[in-house]
């Protein structure tokens, strides 16, 4: 009895040291892997702290369509773990060059390039072809004499002279259009489905609108099998060229169904009646008037011009805004720009003679 008593009691200590020798293996394993975690964290933080921001680069001026005047693309700075980088922290903008290579020479070709940094820390390239590069080009970044981004971009590059049209559905896609725009919805609501336009054309000669009492300025649009054809119906036609400039520009790029209307190249909304409107189109609108307006002369111009005869377009001054004031550091006060062709624009000059401090004119 007690040799057995013994032996039970030398298994029962046996089965406590491997118990024990177990529970040490593993907690060495632990030990060993937290160690190695906390490695890996303390290194993946050291590198996060000291590793080179990595560039990224994105937008439609890296791929051949939609062909577009000035053609842009961004780039943006992202640190170890995603997250966005301002980039005016790391460079200036003689640190930056934007090359395009022409993919058959090798060499770099001349055409127009522009950059600039954003208010969001980004930076906007643009660049205008001054010739077509049907086999593609390539598109280089050097940043502080390292290349950061070079890409062969394929496909077929057009200039803005280029007659090079796209159907209406590749042209739909191309650029994205939004399948409605509100405010143009709203404005063909006033209008009948189907209109005589035989009618238009007669009413439209007869009417004469004044435009704003300075003399009247519509013209006759017609488009048909992609010609324009355009038909004074006023006096004053000066800015007459601003449409069909813009029209002619549209017909380089897209195939554009017969279309026939009148548009109103003055400054001043003309059709005020409510009862039965004709449909006439222009660069201004009221609600006093039924006049359907769509992007001004100056804008589509500037557009068009963007890096060539223009630099003031929309994109110049997103690529300026890293340099403009903060909004929240912005003075409290109107201000206008421009010269006095109606009576509205009198009445600001004398808000801003007899309160300075609320509306700035100089």
């Amino acid at each position: 009895m007690a040799k057995k008593e013994k032996k039970n009691a030398r298994q029962k200590i046996s089965e406590k040291k491997s118990l024990f020798t177990f529970f040490d293996i593993f907690k060495k394993i632990l030990m060993f892997v937290g160690s190695f975690v906390g490695i890996l964290f303390v290194w993946s933080q050291v590198k996060a702290i000291s590793g080179e921001p990595q560039w990224t680069f994105y937008g439609s001026g890296l791929v051949a369509e939609p062909n577009l005047p000035a053609r842009y693309f961004y780039g943006e700075l992202k640190d170890y773990w995603g997250r966005k980088v301002d980039v005016r922290k790391h460079y200036v903008e003689k640190d930056l060059q934007m090359v395009i290579v022409d993919p058959n020479s090798g060499k770099a070709v001349g055409h127009d390039r522009e950059f600039g940094f954003k208010h969001d820390g980004r930076v906007i390239f643009r660049y205008r072809l001054r010739f077509p590069m049907p086999k593609g080009l390539v598109m280089r970044i050097v940043a502080k004499g390292h290349i950061v981004l070079s890409r062969r971009l394929n496909g077929a590059f057009y200039d803005e002279k280029c007659p090079c049209p796209s159907d209406l559905e590749t042209f739909y896609s191309e650029y994205k259009c939004p399948e409605s725009f509100d405010q143009l919805d709203t404005d063909l609501a006033k209008f009948p489905e189907t209109f005589d336009l035989d009618e238009l054309l007669r009413k439209g000669e007869a009417k004469h609108w004044m435009n704003g009492g300075h003399g009247d300025a519509t013209a006759h649009i017609v488009i048909k099998d992609q010609r324009l054809f355009v038909k004074d119906l006023g006096s004053i036609m000066g800015f007459r060229p601003f449409l069909t400039s813009m029209l002619l520009s549209l017909l380089r790029k897209v195939e554009l169904p017969d279309v026939e209307f009148i548009f109103n190249l003055g400054d001043w909304p003309l059709e005020d009646n409510f009862e039965n409107p004709l449909p006439i189109f222009g660069w201004c609108g009221s609600t006093e008037q039924t006049d359907i307006p769509l992007p001004t002369w100056d804008q589509t111009k500037n557009s068009r011009h963007a890096l060539f005869r223009e630099r003031k377009d929309v994109q110049y001054i997103e690529q300026t805004s890293g340099d403009l004031t903060p909004w929240e550091e912005k003075s409290e006060i109107g201000y206008f720009r421009g010269r006095d062709s109606n009576p509205g624009r009198l009445t600001l000059c004398e808000m801003s003679m007899n309160h300075p401090e609320d509306v700035d004119l100089d």
